[in-house]
């Protein structure tokens, strides 16, 4: 785990939709997610923090599962995507965004049926 500098966690605490989860959207227990990592570091960046409640972000197991791992990154770079392309150059974003798109798509249609 990253540190958040207190600069952006004061930026963080301010923002709107840091103050529920971003896939159930409990109110309470939050945690803040790291949903990018880039050169193999977790990106300290405004949008590549996700609030999450406890139980999305750890899960029955301790982990998060991989369709909310997933939509937190589709989120983050969707939240991003103007910094994000020229900032961190050396990943295709509009690749990823429309992969991370289709694949949470799917999981939406499958969880439905």
């Amino acid at each position: 785990m990253r540190p958040i500098p207190d600069k952006l966690r004061k930026k963080l605490s301010n923002m709107p939709h840091m103050a529920q989860c971003a896939w159930c959207t409990a109110k309470s227990n939050l945690e803040w997610h790291h949903a990018i990592q880039y050169s193999g570091k977790q990106m300290n960046e405004w949008y590549a923090i996700i609030a999450l409640c406890r139980q999305c972000h750890r899960g029955e197991f301790g982990t998060l599962r991989s369709e909310i791992k997933d939509f937190c990154e589709l989120l983050a770079i969707t939240r991003g995507a103007q910094d994000i392309i020229k900032n961190y150059p050396k990943r295709d974003w509009l690749w990823e965004k429309k992969y991370l798109e289709d694949k949470v798509k799917r999981y939406m249609n499958d969880k439905k049926i």
